[in-house]
């Protein structure tokens, strides 16, 4: 339906009628090559070590899902920012607020936290499974520390929730307190911030090598023709045509349309 409403008012667009529309293999093949080209640029460095730090953070299938997204909703690289400054917005307000933290106080505090539940440890005479393995895990971040390396945010979550045995109940209770303190930690903020940015960039780079390509093809997909169709709509004069023509449509499998459509 899209396909003839461009072709019928290809004029009214400012395309060519014989305009070559790209099957869905073809789309998806240029679509890959473009994000695998965005993909491969200098923030993908950084945005490497913003998934060594963020647990679960595949910003690769992020960037994927960030152009889908876009494609479908009608949004193209001019929208984005605004979209990105949303979501890092909507993920934000979910922690604490990091306003009159230390980001350098609190890494100290933790280590101090650290330090004294292995003394607390060592003290109890703590021989527990349990509390050995805590020990274990505690060290292993305590050498990252103090090589001056910042702990993976899924750590700090790890210690907030340490298990240990019964002896080793009050040296923990200290460490629980200091590691749960990573949601107004201003440098989490800062790279939950930086790496959903940094996604919604790579999606518009992406999304604009897209439409480069297809324009040096001279060529359209199956999304351009919804989104070519609902400029026409905004054409009081196509309107009246397809009103004076059209006496009703109707919609099969509604719930599968996109809101594009």
């Amino acid at each position: 339906v899209c396909g003839q409403l461009v072709q019928d008012f290809a004029f009214e667009l400012g395309l060519s009628p014989r305009l070559q529309v790209l099957d869905e293999p073809l789309s998806v093949q240029l679509l890959s090559r473009c994000l695998t080209s965005a993909l491969e640029g200098p923030r993908s460095i950084e945005l490497e070590a913003l998934g060594a730090r963020l647990k679960e953070f595949d910003w690769r299938e992020m960037v994927r899902r960030v152009v889908n997204e876009a494609r479908v909703n009608g949004l193209g690289p001019a929208e984005l920012p605004a979209s990105a400054e949303r979501s890092a917005a909507g993920v934000l307000a979910l922690l604490g607020s990091p306003e009159g933290q230390d980001a350098d106080a609190l890494d100290a505090g933790l280590q101090q936290a650290m330090e004294g539940f292995l003394a607390g440890a060592e003290a109890a005479g703590d021989q527990t499974k349990g509390t050995l393995e805590a020990t274990r895990r505690v060290r292993e971040g305590l050498a990252q520390l103090k090589a001056g390396r910042h702990l993976p945010w899924s750590e700090w979550l790890a210690l907030a929730a340490l298990k240990v045995t019964k002896a080793s109940k009050d040296a923990v209770q200290p460490l629980h307190a200091a590691a749960a303190l990573q949601d107004v930690h201003p440098r989490l903020h800062a790279d939950l911030r930086r790496a959903i940015t940094s996604v919604f960039e790579l999606a518009a780079e992406a999304l604009a090598l897209y439409q480069e390509e297809k324009r040096a093809w001279g060529a359209i997909d199956f999304v351009d023709q919804e989104v070519y169709a609902l400029q026409l709509l905004q054409v009081p004069e196509v309107r009246e045509e397809l009103d004076a023509t059209l006496g009703l449509v109707l919609v099969d499998e509604f719930q599968d349309t996109s809101p594009l459509q």
